[in-house]
């Protein structure tokens, strides 16, 4: 699977350069780590003693559990801990080095070029890794970009958040910007997992749930690869704190570059941005609105 991301972005997209740890090493080391139900990137950390030096390009994957398969065994796991090296580098997008929306926007552009990954998407992130999926009855998944507020995560099923006596299932994925721009500082405050759940992970499926519009409005899977994967150079600015609205405006410029004499296809992705509430003018709530 690894390499077949690889060669998406190689070959497909036409990125040139693996060193992205900065070390010279263009190689990838990839094993299955011993935590179950689990999947990273890694880049200049400890190398859990799997390869040869701490400056390299890693991606690990849990072993199977007793709810999973192996989650190297989807190729969309795969192709999201691969993009968050691909983004790190490109627009400096790290965990612990980013706004809170910026955090969104990086697991949604990893959810988003994983699917992309994939034979036919499903819009369902690591849906074929829980073992109580079918093939044509797909219940669990980390996210589901086709419809965030039915997400079914049954690694979460039994956690709830510190402090609290509610959930998981009490609480749904965003579908739309202004919902979730309401809820930021509650959610920041109120609803946090620690280590297992970041409150930022709640909006990632707005942009996702975006990609997927434009799928069904008529883009191809390939063509919904190249322009998220070129929007990545059209941020301007301080890219660690890029907000849902740059995300907008850089995958429209990408859009209008790459559909040059598709103006049809541009308006489909403008329209699923207009769908999640992602717009670039201001708006203003009444007071009782915004109270």
């Amino acid at each position: 699977n690894t390499e077949k991301v690889y060669n998406l972005y190689k070959n497909t997209l036409g990125h040139k350069n693996y060193d992205f740890s900065g070390s010279g090493d263009q190689k990838f080391y990839v094993f299955e780590f011993d935590d179950i139900g689990n999947a990273g990137s890694n880049i200049k950390i400890d190398n859990y003693g799997k390869c040869p030096d701490e400056y390299i390009n890693l991606l690990y994957f849990g072993k199977a559990g007793q709810d999973t398969y192996s989650m190297g065994t989807d190729i969309d796991v795969v192709g999201h801990e691969f993009t968050h090296l691909i983004v790190n580098q490109k627009l400096g997008w790290w965990p612990g080095e980013i706004s809170n929306e910026t955090f969104s926007l990086m697991e949604a552009y990893c959810d988003i070029m994983g699917e992309l990954c994939e034979d036919e998407p499903d819009w369902m992130v690591a849906a074929d890794v829980f073992k109580d999926n079918t093939a044509s009855n797909k219940i669990y998944s980390l996210r589901n970009m086709k419809d965030p507020q039915y997400t079914n995560n049954k690694l979460l099923e039994n956690v709830t958040p510190i402090g609290e006596d509610y959930e998981f299932e009490d609480f749904s994925f965003y579908k739309n910007y202004d919902d979730y721009k309401r809820n930021t500082k509650w959610l920041e405050e109120n609803y946090k997992y620690g280590s297992t759940m970041n409150p930022n992970y709640y909006a990632t499926t707005i942009i996702d749930h975006a990609a997927y519009l434009m799928y069904q409005g008529g883009i191809s899977k390939g063509d919904l690869a190249q322009i998220w994967y070129k929007s990545m150079d059209y941020y301007t600015g301080d890219t660690k704190n890029a907000t849902f609205i740059d995300c907008r405006k850089a995958v429209v410029k990408a859009a209008e570059s790459y559909f040059r004499n598709s103006p049809k296809k541009v308006e489909i992705v403008n329209k699923a941005f207009d769908d999640v509430k992602v717009k670039t003018h201001n708006t203003k709530l009444s007071q009782a609105t915004a109270a």
